[in-house]
């Protein structure tokens, strides 16, 4: 794995290549990505472009990425070819690398018959009685939380990732501080403000990232920015209630005038 650092239009950008010996891990899916994954919450520490080479196999269409200022001022990723940037295990190869300083993280959850992911079992708090009127209050974990510390142990590297220059700013050297690899083609630059809270999905129990979220601290509710899904108000029913709290104006009396 070959790692160095390059200008990127105002963002800092790094580059690595995967291995194309034989016996090294296939760039797939499958490969990298097994597990139930995990649901990610923490506060934004830094974010860079990340760009991995990936050896392509003779039957996969080769294509080339360029990086297009978008109307936001960010960056986007953008192809020569219809198909997106990704290798030939069909991931995406162009990513925003955000640091995060986690808060809390605990696994995904499925449904065993339908394959529907539901919510995760959050922390329960149980009252453990010693007499008539005093008690004891236990909080008890449930399996699907992880603690922040211990994610270094659940989370699945791969080779060069993250960068080895880039580990002095990550767990264990600064604790709860990890590397998530989002899609750069679903997001610009932009939507990682340093210092806000977000939460992310991963695929499978690996870095790569499913889909992300910020966390608006204003309404303490969730705003997904790629679009697919909003969970609080959304935008059209906030104008909706401030038009409902208008007050009327109040008709003009023409006979006022003449009097």
């Amino acid at each position: 794995m070959i790692w160095q650092a390059e200008p990127h239009s105002g963002a800092p950008s790094t580059t690595s290549a995967w291995s194309s010996s034989p016996s090294s891990t296939p760039f797939t899916e499958a490969a990298l990505c097994s597990g139930r994954g995990l649901v990610v919450e923490g506060v934004l520490v830094s974010c860079r472009v990340h760009v991995l080479t990936v050896p392509s196999s003779p039957s996969s269409s080769s294509t080339s990425t360029s990086t297009t200022a978008s109307s936001s001022g960010g960056l986007r990723s953008s192809s020569s070819s219809s198909a997106s940037a990704s290798g030939s295990g069909g991931l995406p190869t162009r990513f925003f690398a955000v640091q995060l300083k986690v808060t809390r993280a605990c696994r995904r959850r499925f449904d065993e018959g339908t394959g529907q992911e539901i919510m995760p079992q959050d922390k329960r708090v149980t009252v453990v009685r010693t007499g008539y009127l005093t008690a004891n209050r236990t909080v008890v974990d449930t399996p699907d939380e992880v603690d922040p510390a211990a994610l270094n142990s659940v989370i699945r590297t791969f080779p060069g990732a993250p960068p080895e220059a880039q580990r002095s700013k990550l767990h264990p050297n600064v604790p709860n501080t990890y590397e998530f690899w989002v899609d750069s083609a679903k997001y610009v630059n932009s939507d990682f403000v340093k210092g806000k809270s977000f939460r992310l999905k991963t695929r499978g129990d690996s870095l790569l990232v499913e889909t992300i979220t910020v966390m608006d601290d204003l309404t303490n509710t969730l705003k997904d920015f790629a679009g697919d899904t909003s969970l609080g108000d959304s935008f059209a029913s906030k104008i909706a209630k401030a038009k409902a709290a208008e007050k009327p104006a109040e008709p003009e009396d023409d006979d006022a005038d003449w009097s």
